[in-house]
C-alpha cells in the first residue's frame, strides 16, 4: 500500500501540471506516502501537499470559468471569450508573481487564444471543440518525438528524482501517457462532434478529470508492483 501511495503521488503531481486538472480527493495521499519516504524527501512531499491544491486550481481556473460561463449564458462563444481572458490573466499572473510561465501554459495559452480566436472571429464552433483535442495530441508528440529524436524519457525526467524504477517500467509509462494522451483526444472529438453540445462541455470538465484519475490509480496498482529502492534510501539502511 505506500509504495501505491508513493506512484499515485507523483503520478498525480504528473497529470494535475499535464492535463489542467484537480484531483483534490487523493490530496491525503501525500500523508501517506511521506510513510516510505526518506527524510529530505518527506519534506518535498509535504511542501507539494501544501503547493499543489493551489496550483491545481490555478490550472483549472480556465477550464472552470469556461464551464461556468456557459452554465450560466448557454453560449459557447461567450464561454471561449471567457476562457481566452482567463487564460491571458494567467499567463500574465504566472510571470509577475514566478517570473516564469511553465511550457504547458504556454502551449495551452498558444492554442485558446489561436482556436479560441479563430471560434470568434469566424463564428465557428468547431475550432473550440478541437482545442483539447490539439492539445492532447501536441501532449502525445511530445512524449514520443522526445524519446525517438533525442532519447529522452520526458516521464523519467520528470519523476525519476522521486521515484526508482526499471527501465524498462518508465519506458512503459511513457508510452502509456503517450497513448492515453491520444485516445483522449480522439474521444474529444467523438463527444464534441457526435454529441449535444451542453454534453461535450461536461465531459471536457468532468469526463476528462474521471478519465484522468482513473487512468492514475490503475498505473499506480501497476507501479507499485516495480518501485525499486532510491540511493536515498539505500544509504538510509546502510
Amino acid at each position: 500500500m505506500p509504495a501505491l501511495c508513493v506512484s499515485a503521488v507523483y503520478l498525480l503531481k504528473f497529470a494535475a501540471v499535464r492535463c489542467d486538472l484537480a484531483f483534490s480527493p487523493l490530496r491525503g495521499l501525500f500523508t501517506s506516502a511521506q510513510l516510505v519516504l526518506p527524510q529530505a524527501q518527506q519534506h518535498n512531499a509535504q511542501s507539494s501537499a501544501n503547493v499543489l491544491p493551489m496550483k491545481f486550481l490555478f490550472d483549472l481556473l480556465s477550464v472552470l470559468l469556461f464551464f461556468g460561463a456557459y452554465l450560466v449564458t448557454r453560449d459557447l462563444f461567450i464561454a471561449t471569450g471567457v476562457a481566452m481572458v482567463t487564460s491571458t490573466l494567467q499567463v500574465l499572473f504566472s510571470w509577475w508573481r514566478w517570473r516564469k510561465v511553465d511550457a504547458t501554459l504556454w502551449l495551452s495559452f498558444a492554442m485558446i487564444i489561436v482556436l479560441g480566436g479563430a471560434t470568434l472571429l469566424l463564428h465557428d464552433k468547431t475550432f473550440i471543440k478541437v482545442k483539447p483535442t490539439a492539445l492532447y495530441w501536441a501532449f502525445t508528440l511530445v512524449l514520443t518525438g522526445a524519446y525517438y529524436l533525442r532519447g529522452k524519457n520526458l516521464i523519467k525526467s520528470l519523476m525519476g528524482q522521486h521515484i526508482a524504477l526499471p527501465e524498462v517500467v518508465w519506458f512503459r509509462l511513457n508510452w502509456a501517457w503517450a497513448l492515453f494522451f491520444a485516445v483522449l483526444g480522439a474521444l474529444n472529438l467523438v463527444i464534441a462532434f457526435h454529441f449535444d453540445e451542453a454534453l461535450w462541455v461536461k465531459f471536457k470538465l468532468f469526463g476528462t478529470m474521471g478519465l484522468t484519475l482513473l487512468f492514475v490509480l490503475a498505473q499506480s496498482l501497476y507501479l507499485s508492483r516495480h518501485i525499486e529502492a532510491t540511493p536515498e534510501q539505500n544509504k538510509e539502511t546502510e
